[in-house]
């Protein structure tokens, strides 16, 4: 069964079908006063532990956390997909090898989904030293990725999960501008042996993130 999703309204819990109808509500009902939107799939879906605010130490940029303790510790989903450098490339491959950074984006149309992604490489040194393989997952075919990053010199591994298959075991659909059709902006980091040791998913437009932030979160998981 497809799961429906609903956008609830904070503040009087209210449900909608989409987000324009629900910020109308909010200006008619809640005049003055802060509603903070999140969407929520419906009833049959429960999703575990509470949504919290935090603002990433020195940026100033607004992040929600989905439930990470039910993530922490868990075993990674395994996965095969399509790849830009190669065939394909499995979760699998890299065990007792290397930790792997999974970055799931938007993609295509998102400019500054490949900048995060061309900033990383600029910094892969640091990556290496922390023994991490970055793979960046979107829901676009490589063709269409391609064409987007023509010229902007990426190398690291491009993934498409066209059928949102990997998007969906990770939750990566729910925290998005697209809520179940794309991915937003979420990092998940899967250590050698296969467990997840960090997660951080950012919403309300956030589609990049200072990459010391992102090294700075990597070496207190590991």
């Amino acid at each position: 069964m497809v799961e429906k999703t609903e956008f609830e309204c904070k503040k009087c819990k209210k449900l909608f079908d989409n987000k324009p109808a629900l910020e109308q509500h909010s200006k008619d009902k809640h005049i003055n006063e802060p509603v903070f939107v999140v969407p929520k799939i419906s009833k049959s879906y429960v999703i575990a532990g509470a949504v919290i605010i935090l603002l990433v130490l020195g940026t100033g940029y607004l992040v929600v956390k989905s439930s990470v303790n039910e993530w922490i510790g868990r075993a990674a989903p395994g996965f095969t997909l399509p790849a830009s450098n190669e065939n394909e490339i499995s979760l699998s491959d890299y065990s007792d090898e290397k930790n792997v950074l999974l970055f799931f984006h938007e993609g295509v149309g998102c400019a500054p989904c490949w900048q995060q992604i061309k900033d990383m490489q600029q910094s892969i040194q640091e990556f290496e030293d922390l023994n991490v393989e970055i793979l960046s997952i979107t829901v676009d075919s490589l063709r269409d990725q391609e064409a987007e990053t023509d010229g902007m010199g990426i190398t690291l591994p491009l993934l498409s999960d066209s059928d949102l298959s990997v998007s969906k075991a990770y939750d990566a659909l729910t925290y998005s501008m697209h809520p179940g059709i794309r991915p937003g902006h979420t990092f998940i980091l899967i250590d050698m042996n296969g467990a997840i040791r960090w997660r951080q998913d950012w919403y309300s437009g956030i589609m990049y993130v200072p990459v010391d932030n992102v090294l700075l979160s990597i070496r207190q998981s590991l």
